[in-house]
């Protein structure tokens, strides 16, 4: 899941890193618990609060404002960074997918990272508020990623961008849809996408996380089947490759940047796509954060992590 949950579990010996205690002391102080996976609603509530309450956006930072993308199935809602300094028609092109397990999040959940990436990319960012399960389960998500990433290409010029430039990325949830999105792109034969930043992406969901979860922090095993058992119509669906991009054929996809995390249950699952990219021929790469949690990337004005990271990714983009 997208917010930080900090239930240690049996035999835990992973220390807590002082950030996430401190965050962990936030959320206590503020009456808001751990995610009880009672209700959707009651978890897109949760979340919700958490990022109002952690969230320090910086709004003089870039230009915002907000449109919608005509899709088959009706228009999809984006909000659009620009930077506060003039374009030449070269700027690069983001387009970002929120975390939140397919199921929570939207326009505002990465509100904060977002106005930093773009302010010290000097990109264009465009965050797309896809449809979510259980109201819409999978692929419908993900062709509203596809269609926006077709949107983006086509409209990079009216940006003031260069299409040659364009960039997926995505965090949790959206690091899936963001490299399935790439995986979609090359079956349909395009648009052509340059490089996708995924951080702590679910790009395996066949593998079984018990083993992997008891030794450290949320999200645990039981999240992450709820989440699944909500994304998918049923579990057969988990071995499409579109669903678990590390079964798909990885040749020819664009080059990758990984953020992991040391205490995500993910992160195993991470390290091992990117040793399959590279062994597939494409140029990957990964940033593991010591101590980091899932959801650091969210809140870069409280973790060192997410604040190293937005920094890493800006600096990538500016050098494409």
């Amino acid at each position: 899941m997208i917010a930080v949950n900090t239930r240690q579990q049996p035999g835990n010996a992973v220390p807590v890193h002082p950030q996430v205690r401190s965050m962990a002391l936030m959320l206590k102080k503020a009456g808001i618990g751990q995610n009880e996976m009672e209700t959707v609603e009651d978890s897109r509530k949760r979340l919700r609060a958490v990022v109002k309450l952690m969230g320090r956006p910086s709004a003089d930072l870039a230009e915002v404002r907000e449109t919608r993308i005509e899709g088959p199935e009706g228009s999809i809602p984006v909000r659009i960074y620009e930077p506060r300094a003039s374009k030449s028609g070269r700027a690069p092109l983001v387009l970002f997918f929120h975390g939140g397990g397919w199921i929570l999040g939207g326009l505002d959940t990465s509100e904060e990272t977002l106005l930093m990436l773009c302010d010290l990319s000097g990109a264009v960012v465009v965050s797309v508020d896809y449809r979510l399960a259980p109201e819409h389960k999978f692929p419908s998500g993900l062709e509203d990623c596809y269609i926006s990433a077709v949107w983006a290409a086509n409209n990079a010029g009216a940006l003031g961008c260069d299409a040659r430039k364009l960039i997926v990325c995505g965090e949790s949830a959206g690091g899936n849809l963001a490299t399935a999105t790439c995986l979609l792109a090359k079956r349909r034969k395009g648009p052509k996408i340059a490089y996708q930043i995924l951080v702590y992406p679910n790009v395996d969901m066949v593998r079984d996380m018990s083993e992997h979860s008891h030794s450290e922090f949320g999200p645990t095993p039981a999240e992450l089947e709820w989440i699944i058992g909500l994304y998918l119509r049923n579990r057969r669906e988990s071995r499409k490759p579109l669903v678990s991009p590390i079964l798909g054929d990885l040749r020819g996809l664009p080059p990758a940047l990984i953020f992991t995390a040391e205490n995500d249950p993910l992160r195993e699952q991470d390290e091992d796509y990117a040793k399959r990219l590279r062994e597939a021929g494409v140029r990957a790469r990964t940033v593991n954060y010591p101590g980091a949690v899932h959801g650091f990337w969210n809140f870069p004005n409280h973790f060192d992590s997410g604040d190293d990271a937005v920094r890493k990714a800006a600096r990538t983009i500016k050098n494409l």
